[in-house]
């Protein structure tokens, strides 16, 4: 079974309030939420759950109360539906929030800075990845850092070690031949944001399916509207 990519773009969900939508988590996760200064850095983490307990649902016909999101020690995410378990992984950047799903697990990441992009990359990239890039023409080498960034920390979340493993040992090339049973596939996004996404090789999917955030609006207005009326 092919893992499945979406994605949902925020636009002026950024600055809206979250309220309405934080009856949806418990009260450790919305003090969680809460700690962030930025409103956008809390709708994005608010939508990127949304995102993934919508897809949980419509994947699994299951109703919003019986499914959920799930965290491990190392806070790698996991969705459960009466169903059972769905390996889940989240990303957010900029106006982005990504969620790959399925029976098998796997690591997402978007990205749409890559500011500081030379140091970060002679300190987490591989002598081999760094002298490419620096053979690159100037117009493409930010972009490729991208492709290689994103494979990287989406490897570290299928792993669940996140940024704490070691991103110069993470050979992107292998990942991108999918020649050691793990591939890495990027995506490219309509605004220049770049993801990807790793998963074993029979499961990587060949494409990104993109969701309306109407969609998940009419989907939780009912919700909403009774959690509002108690």
């Amino acid at each position: 079974m092919t893992i499945h990519v979406y994605a949902l773009r925020l636009m002026d969900e950024l600055e809206t309030p979250i309220l309405p939508y934080l009856a949806h988590f418990s009260p450790e996760r919305q003090q969680m939420i809460l700690r962030y200064r930025k409103p956008a850095d809390r709708s994005r983490t608010v939508w990127a759950e949304l995102l993934a307990r919508y897809l949980l649902c419509k994947g699994d016909g299951a109703g919003w109360e019986s499914v959920s999101v799930e965290r491990g020690k190392t806070g790698k995410p996991r969705g459960r539906t009466p169903e059972g378990v769905q390996e889940i992984s989240l990303s957010h950047s900029g106006s982005w929030v990504l969620c790959s799903i399925g029976a098998w697990g796997s690591g997402v990441d978007v990205e749409t800075c890559s500011e500081g992009y030379e140091e970060i990359a002679d300190h987490f990239f591989s002598p081999e990845e760094n002298a490419l890039l620096q053979r690159m023409p100037l117009p493409v080498r930010e972009k490729e850092f991208l492709r290689y960034w994103t494979l990287k920390e989406s490897f570290l979340k299928l792993t669940g070690e996140g940024l704490s493993g070691d991103l110069g040992s993470i050979d992107c090339m292998a990942l991108q031949r999918e020649s050691e049973g793990i591939g890495g596939k990027n995506f490219l996004l309509s605004d220049g944001a770049m993801s990807a996404v790793c998963t074993q090789r029979e499961h990587l999917p060949t494409q990104m399916e993109f969701i309306r955030i109407r969609e998940i609006k009419d989907f939780l207005r009912p919700i909403v509207l009774c959690s509002l009326s108690y």
